[in-house]
């Protein structure tokens, strides 16, 4: 789907619509979450199983984070995040 195409301007205004609707903050974020996968699968396929463990490893790389209360550990946490992605 690229940027200039009828579908991407169809799928952008539906989801900006439905975002304008609902007025829970934590639903407008899963609705991001959703659409941002459904994009992102449209054109690359297969390669949404990327995305999806890039998402779920820094989720819980940021819960590790925030539940350690020494900086220098949240540093080493941190740095091991960015080895594993990169």
């Amino acid at each position: 789907m690229l940027f200039n195409s009828i579908e991407y301007v169809i799928f952008i205004v539906t989801l900006i619509l439905i975002i304008s609707v609902l007025k829970n903050g934590k639903h407008q974020v899963l609705l991001l979450l959703i659409a941002s996968y459904v994009f992102y699968f449209v054109d690359s396929g297969i390669l949404i199983l990327l995305l999806l463990f890039s998402t779920l490893f820094n989720f819980f790389i940021g819960k590790k984070i925030q539940e350690t209360g020494q900086d220098s550990l949240k540093r080493y946490i941190v740095i091991f995040g960015f080895i594993v992605i990169f």
